[in-house]
């Protein structure tokens, strides 16, 4: 009980320092977290109740992940984003896939995992930044926010790769798994009409269920239940968008509740006192290697097509990281694919990245 409320009161704290420093409440509530696990000593990552709710909070990111991903944007600007989301993506992660495994001589598997942690991009804070500054309306920001999901579906389908297992023993289940994602829209279509506006909320009971439901039938294949959420995130989109008080109350469950108790939990994996000068070393070169490198393949693309301003900025905007980028090195760590001191590093340098990139837009004032 005493862990909970100092839990609760950390992530609440971390939530008023967000909106009064303008700065993502994402970043601060990992930072609670590695304070948490590090300076106070309330916590622990064994805590049953904690990762099944951070596991929980997880599921949901990758849904409305999925539920983000605009189809008319990517139509739109498919051509522009597909030039941008390649360079931004593809240049770091090459970059740091081989100096990971020849420099730093990491197996292929755990060097690709680290590559896509540091070469993703948060499409909910790049969503978010573009809506503040007024350019979703406007041709630029609309190529950004389809370049960056992009990015998100080149994240997946790399981190897809690497986790789903291929053996033929599995392909009836994954028979399985297809027909009941091709069935959910049609389910959901049924069960939001008939019982749309009933007090005991079975919507949102229905697609809370459904969530876990995939995620354990994923689980059981040996298949990301991530990636399986987020698939169905991106199918039930456009019968979501016709429920709009629907999607208010599941977001206010996921992001005011469950999704910060994964980003508090994710601080909490963090063992700062294991770090040393090998691991210093590693988090200083890998950290700068991700930021220029994924600097330099945005400014590369939106240059030609927008002018060095907006080129500048949108590389600074790209380096936001916190969210799958995060997802991925826990994935990396659970599955053991990393080390402890590996995962502390792809966070302190996903942190640091965030943070930097936060700051410089909040001091550029100039419009772009």
């Amino acid at each position: 009980m005493y862990e909970g409320l100092v839990i609760s009161l950390l992530i609440v704290l971390a939530g008023i320092a967000s909106l009064e420093l303008d700065i993502s409440t994402a970043i601060l509530e990992v930072v609670a977290g590695v304070i948490a696990a590090n300076l106070l000593g309330i916590c622990s990552y064994n805590a049953a109740w904690l990762e099944f709710l951070a596991n929980f909070g997880l599921l949901g990111l990758m849904f409305f992940a999925g539920f983000e991903i605009d189809r008319e944007v990517l139509g739109r600007h498919f051509k522009r984003g597909l030039v941008v989301s390649s360079s931004s993506y593809f240049i770091p992660f090459v970059l740091v896939f081989l100096v990971a495994h020849f420099f730093f001589s990491f197996d292929p598997r755990a060097s690709a995992l680290m590559a896509i942690a540091l070469s993703t991009t948060s499409l909910a804070l790049v969503y978010s930044i573009l809506r503040e500054r007024k350019l979703l309306a406007k041709e630029a920001g609309q190529v950004l926010l389809a370049s960056s999901m992009l990015i998100d579906i080149l994240s997946m389908l790399s981190l897809s790769l690497i986790f789903v297992s291929f053996e033929y023993e599995m392909i009836a289940y994954l028979v399985v798994l297809a027909i009941a994602i091709y069935a959910a829209p049609k389910l959901g279509r049924y069960i939001l009409s008939r019982y749309k506006g009933n007090v005991i909320e079975l919507e949102v009971r229905f697609l809370l269920l459904l969530i876990l439901s995939l995620a354990f039938l994923a689980d059981r294949l040996h298949v990301s239940s991530a990636i399986v959420v987020f698939v169905v995130g991106f199918i039930l989109s456009e019968l979501l968008r016709e429920h709009e008080a629907l999607v208010e109350k599941l977001k206010g469950i996921i992001f005011g509740f469950m999704a910060p108790l994964f980003f508090f939990y994710v601080g909490v994996l963090t063992n700062l006192g294991i770090m040393d000068l090998y691991l210093l070393a590693f988090t200083l070169s890998m950290g700068l290697l991700a930021y220029l490198s994924k600097y330099g393949g945005v400014l590369l693309s939106m240059d030609r097509y927008y002018g060095r301003d907006l080129a500048t900025l949108s590389g600074h905007l790209f380096n936001h990281r916190l969210g799958f980028g995060t997802i991925v090195a826990v994935f990396g760590l659970e599955a053991g694919m990393i080390p402890d001191g590996v995962y502390t590093s792809l966070i302190t340098i996903i942190l640091a990245a965030s943070i930097a990139s936060c700051l410089f837009l909040k001091v550029k004032v100039r419009e772009f």
